[in-house]
């Protein structure tokens, strides 16, 4: 809850110490540090990786890139034991997005048609 989603997609947090001052030696100019960050249990761990796939779509959900973006996301999660949504899950949360205007309703067509309906072969075609 403490990230923002470029530090959730880049796995990173940075922390900003502004004009620190250490005992006997004064005053330092600003400095970020940035840091690798992981989840702190498989819950945290599915909540990340599904809202990294919620946020990776920007396609039509076809069967193969769909999976090929679960397979990505579940390998960034190693030692995890992370339950990623299905493509029902996903358009659910999509359709909701667009109409809580969390997500522009002009790209309704990237990816409702497919997300709802989806095509039942193993093609990219």
């Amino acid at each position: 809850n403490e990230t923002s989603a470029v530090e959730r997609k880049n796995f990173t947090k940075i922390f900003n110490f502004s004009d620190p001052i250490i005992e006997k030696f004064g005053k330092f100019e600003s400095i970020d540090i940035k840091l690798k960050i992981k989840p702190e249990s498989d819950e945290e761990a599915t909540l990340w990786a599904n809202w990294l796939l919620e946020n990776q779509i920007q396609e039509f959900m076809f069967p193969q890139i769909f999976k090929n973006y679960k397979n990505q996301i579940s390998s960034k999660f190693q030692g995890f034991n992370i339950e990623l949504k299905t493509v029902k899950e996903i358009s659910e949360v999509l359709i909701s997005k667009m109409f809580t205007e969390e997500i522009s309703k002009d790209f309704w067509f990237i990816q409702a048609p497919l997300d709802i309906f989806p095509i039942n072969f193993g093609g990219d075609e």
